[in-house]
């Protein structure tokens, strides 16, 4: 994600619409390569190169576009203010049921799954927005350092799921999701008793 912010700098002046743009942009980019990859394999068989996910899960189309999000949102951060919790809350639950319907059908449907959820763009910030307005009176940073043990774990957690066990899209997901959530506690909790 280095390379995705040593980009972002070239977007820290322009306007709202080029950050929003380009985000959609990039975002729809990476899901152009990743349909004609499926459409690769189709023609030319299951070629390692070919199906690696790397080649479209990357800083500049996942990292970037959702960077560019959030310096959107750190711009608006004014404007956002009048929008009403309930509408986000209910935005929230509309696209969280929306990601759920989209990962059933693309898992269960009669084409192969897309690795990119399309809903998360959209769901992301509205997630963001809603958790930036709670209330919370701790003043230490356990949220913070959850969230980014959360992060850092989890592609680990992918990886050996995947070479134990034969799970599906939607079981990985969940159980990376949970496991994730339980080490990066037993973490947090360890740095509380022996801090660096």
């Amino acid at each position: 994600m280095i390379p995705a912010a040593v980009l972002l700098y070239l977007f820290l002046n322009s306007k709202v619409y080029i950050d929003l743009l380009f985000a959609f942009l990039i975002f729809g980019m990476g899901i152009m390569l990743e349909l004609s990859q499926l459409q690769l394999v189709n023609i030319f068989g299951d070629f390692s190169l070919i199906t690696e996910n790397v080649v479209y899960r990357n800083f500049m189309f996942m990292g970037l576009p959702f960077m560019l999000l959030g310096t959107a949102i750190k711009k608006l951060e004014p404007k956002l203010v009048s929008i009403h919790t309930r509408w986000l809350i209910i935005s929230t639950l509309f696209f969280v049921t929306m990601l759920g319907i989209e990962m059933v059908y693309l898992h269960f449907g009669e084409r192969k799954e897309l690795d990119i959820q399309i809903v998360s763009f959209v769901l992301c910030p509205l997630v963001f927005l809603s958790v930036k307005r709670l209330e919370v009176s701790s003043p230490n940073s356990s949220i913070g350092k959850m969230s980014s043990g959360i992060y850092f774990v989890h592609l680990a957690l992918v990886s050996v799921i995947q070479k134990l066990w034969q799970v599906n899209s939607i079981e990985l997901t969940i159980v990376v999701f949970c496991v994730s959530l339980g080490l990066s506690f037993i973490l947090e909790k360890l740095n509380q008793r022996f801090p660096y």
